[in-house]
């Protein structure tokens, strides 16, 4: 069988193991019996049984049969060795003021990380094995680094997904967003034009 060039990160759990694949943005889970023989095969020292066999097979329909493995270091006894995936509200900052909100939105908040440290949360991320990054606000679109933060995480093979009301997405946006290979782009609509407006705080915006 012939090996794929991409990268894999693979992480031991106390169930087993996990596998994400770079390439399809997606995680796998197997268990200690399949682990063992992940491992073995992996390091190229098995024997061709029917088991090995079988999981090679699979790791190959999954896209996981490579040469290009990192290898994460951190199990536990109990529980996984990191959270699989990381929520963030990046800004507090929002164009709107929706009734619902649970960040209480609106103006930036004085203690928000900087590029910096956002940088060095991504990075502590993937020295975790967590890779899939969903960041909200306030707006997000409002923060001037937002590229350069997703664009760092996909150099650092993290999913990414977003959460905006989309009023500020136009064509230029969208190119860039879509450039970014997203995982996701989410966009909630409460309804029809007017209850829309009503839950979002668009009149109330008016009247500021």
């Amino acid at each position: 069988m012939e090996l794929l060039n991409h990268k894999i990160f693979f992480t031991e759990e106390f169930f087993g193991s996990r596998i994400y694949n770079t390439k399809d943005q997606k995680e796998h889970f197997f268990d200690k019996e399949a682990t063992t023989n992940i491992k073995k095969i992996f390091s190229g020292n098995y024997e061709n049984t029917s088991k090995t066999n079988e999981v090679k097979k699979e790791l190959v329909n999954k896209g996981l049969f490579t040469s290009d493995i990192v290898y994460i270091k951190n199990k536990k006894t109990s529980g996984l060795s990191s959270p699989l995936r990381v929520s963030l509200n990046i800004t507090r900052k929002c164009n709107l003021r929706c009734k619902d909100c649970f960040a209480d939105a609106g103006s930036s908040d004085t203690n928000e990380l900087t590029t910096k440290e956002l940088f060095y949360l991504i990075n502590q991320m993937k020295d975790a094995g967590t890779f899939f990054l969903a960041i909200g606000g306030g707006e997000p679109l409002l923060r001037n680094d937002l590229f350069r933060v997703i664009e760092y995480a996909r150099e650092n093979f993290i999913a990414v997904s977003i959460v905006t009301n989309g009023l500020l997405i136009n064509k230029e946006i969208a190119k860039k967003l879509n450039e970014l290979d997203l995982d996701k782009i989410s966009i909630s609509i409460d309804g029809l034009e007017k209850n829309h407006n009503y839950i979002r705080g668009r009149e109330l915006l008016k009247k500021q």
